[in-house]
């Protein structure tokens, strides 16, 4: 194996020595600058590096002279572009030393080019020994650069998972710890109608709550006032029916909307909290004009009668509910069961003439009613008429119906009770402060 194998095993000192006192301008072997040029900048593959070495031997026999570098090819062929006036010391082979038209000379030179480049990879081995692939080549640094970051698309994965967990978390405090339950999704996104309405609305100077400004009057006139005591317990002697709904807002609501607007009447609605989904129809209904007050938030009689301070709490979250909806809290009310309920004896003895005392004290009033659809007692559609249709010798009608989701036969039977009643001279109106205020005699 001759001297120019450029295999370590056949370097002594003594030539070691003297390759070191040829080390180029830039200090560094000439050696270790084809192994830095070619490994770590990666220019292709062993098998084209072999092809280019046997082409500039060609090149060089025929005697052409080497092609110039280019600039990507990094410093050791830099270095080799400025010595280019002498051979590569690493080429392996002296000109004319070949004949590579001679198949043992081609195999013996294709075995120093192998030799030549084993040396260049153990030198950047030496050189690098902290890249434990070596990188003499692509395919390592193409998966160093893999493990650099996550990389644009893997930020953006992230921040999208954060932006959800983050809605999520407000979702949650905003439901459990202020207790006004977000609409499921979709529920509340308007349609292209309701845009329509709402830029209609606002060139016509509506309030926040979405009604128009000649009822804006009601905000304040409707609002819990200690001050105020000025409430009517006797009939007016016109024929007004006061349509009252307890237990909503629900899926029905809308329903029972429509049928109102169909024939210009207006109503009054005791809402509670059993339906959260639906929470945004209370304003609905207050733009159209309808009352709104307050029934309960958990409508269950075992805590809403436990004590009267209860009943308060229980009270003031469904006011919170409603003036989130409208801007204030309403004045009027009406107790789960009606005042005449006697199932709050079973949870606080006395309660309900405590309450009755009370409500009034703090600017709340309290409303039962007069007259009884019976769709309470699960009645059928035909019932619900027959008794609502009923009391056509009263003047004021209280009417108690429900808004619940159960009730489709209330949604069914009130536009024959609505007929009824219109045809004998009766208007709907909802109720305000001068309307009659009907009261049970207290049964607890």
């Amino acid at each position: 194996m001759a001297r120019n194998d450029y295999d370590d095993r056949f370097i002594d000192d003594e030539a070691r020595s003297d390759r070191r006192q040829s080390r180029g301008p830039s200090g560094r072997d000439p050696l270790d600058a084809r192994a830095y040029s070619r490994s770590n900048y990666g220019h292709g593959s062993s098998h084209q590096r072999d092809r280019e070495s046997i082409s500039d031997h060609l090149r060089r026999k025929d005697g052409a002279s080497r092609p110039p570098a280019s600039r990507n090819q990094g410093a050791g062929n830099r270095h080799r572009q400025a010595r280019s006036a002498e051979p590569y010391p690493s080429d392996g082979y002296k000109p004319g030393e070949f004949d590579l038209s001679d198949p043992a000379a081609r195999e013996e030179y294709a075995r120093q080019v192998a030799a030549r480049d084993a040396y260049a990879r153990r030198q950047y081995r030496l050189h690098h020994p902290e890249d434990e692939q070596g990188a003499y080549g692509r395919a390592s640094y193409r998966g160093r650069s893999r493990r650099r970051g996550p990389g644009r698309r893997g930020l953006i994965a992230i921040i999208c998972v954060l932006v959800v967990c983050a809605a999520g978390i407000f979702g949650f405090c905003y439901t459990r710890i202020l207790g006004n339950p977000l609409p499921p999704f979709g529920s509340g996104l308007p349609s292209f109608g309701a845009l329509q309405a709402n830029d209609v609305a606002s060139e016509a100077n509506t309030t926040v709550s979405g009604e128009p400004a000649e009822l804006a009057w009601r905000d304040a006139d409707f609002a819990v006032d200690p001050s105020r005591t000025d409430w009517n317990y006797e009939t007016n002697g016109e024929k007004i029916v006061y349509l009252t709904f307890d237990d909503g807002p629900s899926q029905n609501t809308q329903k029972i909307l429509d049928i109102l607007d169909k024939y210009d009447c207006k109503a009054t609605f005791f809402v509670t909290n059993e339906f959260p989904d639906y929470t945004s129809q209370i304003r609905n209904a207050y733009a159209k004009g309808h009352t709104i007050g307050l029934h309960s938030y958990a409508h269950k009689y075992s805590v809403v009668y436990s004590s009267e301070s209860a009943f308060m709490d229980d009270l003031d979250k469904i006011g919170q509910v409603v003036e989130g909806q409208i801007g204030y809290v309403p004045c009027f009310v009406r107790f789960p069961g009606g005042s005449s309920n006697t199932i709050s004896r079973n949870y606080s003895k006395g309660i309900m003439s405590t309450l009755s005392q009370d409500l009034p004290a703090k600017g709340y009033q309290y409303y039962d009613w007069n007259a009884d659809s019976g769709d309470g007692e699960g009645d059928s559609t035909q019932e619900i008429i027959a008794k609502s249709c009923s009391y056509d010798n009263y003047t004021n009608i209280v009417l108690l119906m429900h808004d619940a989701a159960a009730k489709t036969s209330t949604v069914e039977a009130l536009p024959t009770v609505i007929e009824y009643y219109q045809a004998r001279g009766y208007t709907f109106k909802a109720i305000d402060r001068s309307s009659m205020v009907p009261h049970h005699s207290i049964g607890n």
